[in-house]
């Protein structure tokens, strides 16, 4: 970044009277000018060699600072005038212009085409951070000095003490943000906000390898993608590794002063920000990954300085800001006073130090959470005379439209994995956007503020955790809870999830009549709805052979049958439960159940049916009247196999409920694996031949879920909600899936080079079964990869 140093005389000069020499005061109020430093510029935390710099916006021409400070007196001297202390209100439409490479980023979400997501994380940030309640700023309130609030003493130095004796505050600028809705002909946008352009459609160059990053943006991509800056706040975001910049903006141009280097103009008027620093989502990448960035250059957009002066003890033209040596590169946490006495004055920063978490120093996002009075009389300012930026406001009651402050949507973000006995970070990513939040968990947790944006949590035992947030504004509040897990991150996870079955690719699925006895046609005759045989419990042994080492049961798949033109089948309220015993295949049951899932028949058919699986019996089998719930669950804590086991689904109380599970019809099964409890308790095998009620061999429509697991904890990763099979398999492949909340999930196919040979993405997912076919592709080793916003997993698939 470029910076003009001054000296005390020079600054003088340029300010033509317009500031104070030291110690004089404007308007009762003394006017910071030019310290004298006592120290060096050099900074511990500053940026190592290829990390990037924090912003490379052009320190101001003298002419524009001469005018715009003198603009700032005027707006100061006319609200003394008229008794306010009442900052205006504005809102900014705002349009991103996202610079990618239509060849290989032409999909949403790849390398530098960011999300809308991302985009959308943006505002509801920017928006609290202007009001002055963003991420972190509840720490200012714990910054205190013998029992002064932080830059108190430099406020009463300065004479800039408000009424209530604080020291300096964190300012409300009264400036909201919002999407635009409309591009510049009129047309409503798919994509509120967003410009999507192509730099190699285009032929612009690529801004991922320039080394003159705002010479390619102001020089070609700007002029060809910006719109009408007297009504839109331009953004622009490509890759800017090649500059080693995350941003940089446009001073607002005066009425008289045009085309000065670093004010904005008809064609460069506006804030580039690297990918990676919009946001909080996506591509948004430590430690500049809570959307500070966009709300810094903004601060130059409205006319701000560095705090700094871009000098060493040079001034920002702000009073309550005291004098900083050099700009600070520190992350979270930094300890208050910082840096005293770097600036002998006067004024002199000594004992209140540099205010690094102004957002205009360069400290990591997390250390940076304030703006003050003064500068946001120079927002004002900008505002209202500058003619780039005083009809924004106005043009946003058309462009803004729908997207104005609305009820929060509530949502948030947090670690992939939550460990305890160590703070974790919670990230709001709600819209509306909130001015208020408030955080809990069940059972309890330590959070840092309750009532903060963004607060740490702390959990102290392992287990399954609610962490709620509710988010409010003045139209109202939103609500949103997260399942998550905290485990012991001392221990190491193996895990291995796959699924049993007992049918054969080439069985028929079946149902079984509890009318009559005898084995039907799925078409031809249903279920009365009776159980005329007091049947308490129908199941399924598995041997429990073959299976990798410590395997565990997590839960299971059963297929329940219903035909709801003839209202046959499963139906009604009643609870049921899924259970697993240990059992030999001879004795059948062992005991009572050692793991029992409990559910409500009408859970089950509130499912979304199907008329066929692939997954359970022959792959061809459709019905067209007859359709299946493929119920999908997990038990509260995962059972250890000791050997064979059975696997059951107990049948409803009364007589006009119904379960009713698939099976098939024995035809190629070697032996009856199907087991059935009767009135009296007693278990029967079904091809006992005398005193059970079916009378074949088969096997019922239930696959457990097997996870072989080292050090086994409780859950801790999306490993234990995911079965995969069968396996080995023709690259047909099927998923049974189990999160504990809606969950996106990507699924990428490798070979064994780590070639991606198929992928795809389903949104939403709870319970259901996602199949995956690759049996287009060679015999072989593939490697799975399934990955959420929170957890991942890679399954080792075989096609034969």
């Amino acid at each position: 970044m470029r910076k003009l140093l001054f000296t005390a005389a020079s600054v003088a000069i340029i300010g033509g009277g317009l500031f104070a020499q030291n110690g004089r005061k404007v308007n009762g109020r003394a006017v910071k000018a030019v310290s004298t430093p006592v120290t060096s510029n050099s900074r511990t935390g500053a940026p190592a060699q290829g990390n990037p710099n924090r912003c490379g916006t052009l320190t101001p021409d003298p002419r524009w600072d001469a005018w715009f400070n003198q603009e700032v007196e005027k707006f100061k001297a006319a609200r003394m005038g008229n008794n306010s202390t009442t900052a205006s209100t504005y809102t900014i439409p705002v349009v991103f212009h996202i610079i990618y490479d239509s060849g290989t980023e032409a999909t949403e979400g790849t390398g530098h085409n960011i999300t809308q997501a991302q985009v959308n994380s943006q505002i509801p940030i920017i928006n609290a951070d202007y009001a002055g309640t963003g991420y972190n700023s509840s720490q200012y309130a714990g910054m205190t000095m013998s029992g002064h609030p932080a830059f108190y003493d430099y406020a009463v130095a300065n004479s800039l003490l408000a009424p209530d004796n604080n020291g300096t505050i964190i300012a409300n600028s009264g400036i909201t943000f919002c999407l635009a809705t409309k591009n510049p002909s009129g047309t409503t946008l798919a994509e509120p906000g967003i410009d999507r352009q192509s730099w190699s459609t285009n032929g612009w160059g690529n801004p991922a390898t320039t080394s003159n990053l705002m010479n390619l943006f102001d020089g070609t991509i700007k002029p060809a993608t910006i719109w009408d800056p007297t009504k839109y706040f331009n953004v622009w975001v490509s890759d800017g590794s090649g500059s080693n910049l995350l941003g940089y903006s446009t001073f607002p141009p005066g009425t008289t002063l045009t085309g000065l280097p670093s004010t904005g103009t008809s064609t460069t008027d506006g804030v580039w920000v690297n990918y990676t620093a919009v946001g909080n989502v996506g591509a948004a990448a430590a430690p500049y990954n809570l959307g500070r960035t966009l709300t810094h250059e903004s601060g130059h957009y409205f006319g701000l300085r560095h705090i700094w002066g871009d000098g060493n003890c040079l001034t920002d033209y702000c009073n309550d800001t005291p004098p900083a040596a050099a700009a600070n590169f520190n992350s979270w946490p930094v300890a208050y006073p910082f840096h005293s006495g770097t600036c002998a004055g006067p004024p002199s920063n000594a004992p209140d130090g540099e205010m690094f978490m102004n957002f205009m120093d360069y400290v990591a996002d997390a250390a940076m959470w304030m703006f003050t009075t003064d500068q946001v009389a120079r927002f004002q300012t900008a505002l209202a005379q500058s003619p780039y930026r005083s009809g924004l406001t106005a043009s946003s009651a058309n462009l803004c439209t729908g997207v104005t402050v609305v009820t929060p949507t509530a949502s948030f973000s947090f670690p992939s994995q939550i460990c305890t006995s160590s703070p974790m970070q919670f990230t709001d990513n709600s819209s509306g956007p909130p001015s208020s939040w408030s955080w809990s968990v069940t059972p309890t947790a330590t959070i840092t503020t309750p009532t903060s944006q963004n607060p740490t949590i702390t959990f102290s035992a392992t287990g399954t955790y609610s962490v709620t947030l509710t988010a409010t504004n003045s139209q109202g509040s939103g609500s949103i809870t997260h399942t998550i897990s905290a485990v012991n991150c001392s221990i190491t996870y193996t895990v291995c999830p796959d699924t049993l079955r007992n049918f054969k690719n080439t069985d028929t699925i079946t149902v079984f009549s509890t009318a009559n006895g005898t084995v039907t046609a799925l078409g031809s005759s249903y279920v009365s709805g009776n159980n005329a045989y007091g049947d308490l419990e129908k199941g399924e042994f598995f041997t429990g052979t073959g299976l990798p080492s410590n395997p565990m049961v997590t839960g299971g798949i059963y297929l329940y049958y219903r035909n709801a033109t003839a209202n046959k089948g499963t139906r009604g309220t009643s609870i049921i439960n899924l259970n697993m015993y240990n059992a030999t295949s001879t004795a059948g049951p062992t005991g009572a159940a050692v793991a029992t899932h409990t559910v409500a028949i009408n859970t089950i058919t509130a499912l979304t049916p199907t008329t066929s699986v692939r997954y359970c019996g022959n792959d061809a089998l459709a019905f067209a009247t007859a359709i299946i719930y493929p119920y999908d669950f997990n038990f509260p804590t995962p059972h250890a196999i000791s050997g064979g086991f059975i696997m059951s689904t107990t049948l409803p109380p009364n007589g006009t409920d119904t379960a009713v599970v698939f099976s098939s019809t024995g035809k190629t099964a070697s032996a009856s694996t199907a087991w059935e409890k009767q009135t009296g308790g007693t278990w029967y095998p079904f091809n006992n031949g005398t005193t059970t009620t079916w009378q074949l061999n088969c096997a019922v429509a239930c696959l457990p879920k097997i996870s072989c697991t080292t050090g086994f904890n409780g859950p801790n990763a999306i490993g234990n909600h995911i079965a995969m099979f069968p396996n080995p398999s023709d690259g047909n492949f099927n998923f049974a899936v189990t999160m504990p909340e809606s969950t996106d999930l990507t699924f990428t196919v490798m070979n064994a080079l780590g070639q991606t040979v198929y992928s795809k993405v389903e949104r939403g997912v709870t319970n259901g079964i996602i199949n995956i076919d690759i049996g287009d592709k060679a015999k072989g080793v593939y490697y799975v990869s399934v990955v959420s916003d929170k957890s991942s997993v890679v399954l080792k698939a075989i096609v034969r």
